[in-house]
């Protein structure tokens, strides 16, 4: 992931004894890449293996990809994620909108609480995907075994796949949620032989934080419970003991998170393509950051993005705050979606008006796939009927 951290004690050897406070402590090995990635082991009060048999649990249609599975048509769209129904709880506030095989696309808006069936309270880990949340509205902690990540408003959020989390929110989360299958990771260009990241790179260790502390045990009680999702199927497990009593870890494999204010853009004489906002890789798509910054300024420069045609590549644009240059009628939580094989670009007028423009004060979030994506119903039924023409 980013490099090695260490909270609480280890042994002076991997794989060998280590005890606290007179009771012996086991170890639990989190791999990336069967064992040939990046790894972090932690060492907990009790085996983490001691669940019992695993139940079904129930979500909301709308968490996972739903569609009908007609034909769809190849049109421009734009989702208003603003109308979305604010939801009472982690399942419901989170909705899917758009999917391929590599990635999903969410929303979040409302409570991030996460209820159990027969528990008060559980965690959730997604085995199949990383997941990247962008926080547009709300600040809290995620819990994780590996301890406590403080988040707020425009930070990223990104968490590796199987690692079981819960939120600790007092107030409601809006924002973005993408989840990458198998792999969501700072790109491996921007570091250097030495796995530092490079001095153009567009940010800077600095610029990431990890878990501040270790949970106490009543914080950690979460975890007496998980719903894991593999394969498309969401299971929970309800263990006889608390399996991420932690006392110590190190490793390369946490949680981080990183405000997008901190993101360095890149100027042009002239304008530069959106690939050189690229944040994070996955397998067949990116994430881009768009954030404030000076214009292109060479004579007669048009700072707008030029109308284009991309037949190899989708487009979806998060929209979070600021003057967008190139469309108008686009809110705060909009998400216009362009497919490739069709071209899109400014509306009319946008184009000539940008050359007046020195700076930007947009901020908003770009996945760019390699792969089809699909709408979802909610997604349908969210979709601007007007948007395909307002070209015209």
């Amino acid at each position: 992931m980013l490099e090695r951290k260490q909270i609480g004690i280890q042994p002076s050897q991997p794989h060998s004894y280590l005890e606290h406070q007179e009771q012996q402590l086991y170890e639990w090995v989190i791999t990336r890449d069967g064992f040939e990635g990046g790894h972090t082991i932690a060492h907990v009060v009790h085996q983490p293996t001691s669940s019992g048999a695993a139940t079904l649990f129930p979500i909301p249609e709308e968490f996972s990809p739903h569609t009908d599975n007609t034909p769809q048509l190849l049109r421009r769209a734009h989702i208003q994620g603003q109308q979305t129904a604010m939801g009472k709880d982690f399942w419901h506030s989170r909705k899917c909108l758009l999917f391929n095989h590599d990635c999903h696309i969410s929303t979040i808006r409302g409570s991030v609480s996460m209820p159990g069936v027969s528990a008060k309270e559980v965690a959730f880990a997604n085995a199949d995907s990383d997941e990247l949340y962008f926080i547009l509205e709300g600040e809290g902690y995620l819990y994780s075994p590996l301890g406590m990540n403080r988040f707020r408003e425009n930070d990223y959020l990104l968490i590796p796949r199987g690692i079981p989390y819960h939120f600790q929110c007092t107030k409601s989360i809006r924002g973005l949620c993408i989840s990458g299958k198998p792999t969501l990771e700072i790109p491996a260009e921007f570091r250097n032989p030495h796995g530092q990241l490079k001095l153009e790179a567009p940010y800077a260790h600095r610029h990431f934080s990890s878990p501040e502390r270790l949970l106490k045990d009543k914080e950690a009680s979460c975890f007496q419970n998980v719903v894991t999702l593999k394969g498309g199927v969401f299971s929970q497990h309800s263990y006889r003991h608390n399996p991420y009593l932690l006392r110590g870890w190190d490793g390369s494999v946490y949680p981080i998170t990183f405000n997008i204010l901190n993101y360095m853009p890149k100027t042009g004489k002239y304008h530069l393509p959106p690939n050189l906002h690229l944040t994070f890789r996955g397998n067949h798509f990116v994430v881009c950051s768009f954030v404030p910054r000076m214009v292109d300024y060479g004579k007669g420069a048009i700072p707008c993005p030029y109308p284009h045609t991309n037949p190899s590549c989708e487009e979806v644009l998060y929209y979070v705050s600021g003057d967008f240059t190139s469309r108008k009628g686009i809110h705060a939580e909009s998400l216009s979606y362009h497919p490739m094989g069709i071209s899109h670009g400014p509306q009319p007028g946008k184009y000539q008006a940008s050359m007046e423009r020195r700076s930007t004060d947009e901020i908003a979030v770009m996945i760019d796939t390699w792969k089809e994506l699909k709408l979802t119903r909610t997604a349908q039924a969210h979709d601007d009927p007007h948007y395909e023409t307002s070209w015209q």
